[in-house]
């Protein structure tokens, strides 16, 4: 019987406070233009920052990397029109050929994530300048092999460098990228947009190069 006036001053006391849920209300009201305008801002700082030019650092950034993807994919598509027949005059299947040219993109395949999770703690500078030194020194290297043994010994030597060229090109390609981040933050896209066109172009141009070179060879 005692406990009814509990019961009692309880309800009341929550019709007491019940006006406060109406204020809550229109708090939430008021504070939804508030994010609008946020969002707004947001959007406008970044397509100003899009429509700021260029400081000659990211130009400079922006065409050392655009020539260093362009040489490396062209380097590494050049050897279509060259390569089988060199191997073939060596003596190597075409089963290893084909092994050899596809060692570059494994090793790619198989570094590339080491890299990115070390980058930071290596350096990007770093690693981008001693793999770019690593994948030219294995081209070059890569084009004197002709004057070694043929068979298997061969085989061997272009196996190896092609190993160290991808290495090198993996280093090089995951520093390019994340520096194109670091230095192009509000044109990420843009710019991955371009190198992705530059590698293409090295792509498309490098068998004509290549082609082009074994034929005055032979001539």
């Amino acid at each position: 019987m005692e406990l009814k006036p509990l019961f009692t001053y309880a309800e009341d006391s929550e019709r007491e406070f019940s006006p406060v849920f109406p204020d809550i209300e229109d708090t939430k009201v008021e504070i939804e233009p508030l994010l609008t305008d946020t969002e707004d801002s947001s959007n406008s700082d970044t397509s100003s920052s899009e429509s700021n030019p260029m400081t000659t650092e990211q130009k400079f950034t922006l065409v050392s990397l655009s020539i260093s993807y362009a040489f490396s994919s062209a380097f590494y598509s050049m050897l279509g029109p060259i390569y089988p027949q060199e191997a073939k005059r060596k003596g190597v299947s075409q089963l290893m050929t084909g092994l050899i040219f596809g060692v570059h993109a494994l090793v790619v395949f198989a570094t590339s994530p080491f890299f990115g999770k070390y980058l930071y703690r290596i350096g990007a500078k770093f690693v981008l300048i001693v793999g770019l030194l690593v994948a030219g020194i294995s081209n070059v290297i890569f084009g004197f092999l002709d004057d070694s043994p043929d068979g298997f010994v061969y085989v061997v030597l272009c196996l190896i460098v092609r190993t160290l060229e991808g290495l090198g090109c993996s280093a090089f390609e995951t520093a390019g990228f994340a520096i194109m981040a670091y230095t192009f933050p509000s044109r990420v896209s843009t710019m991955f947009g371009i190198i992705e066109a530059v590698i293409g172009f090295g792509f498309m141009v490098g068998p004509v190069i290549g082609g082009a070179l074994y034929q005055e060879l032979l001539l």
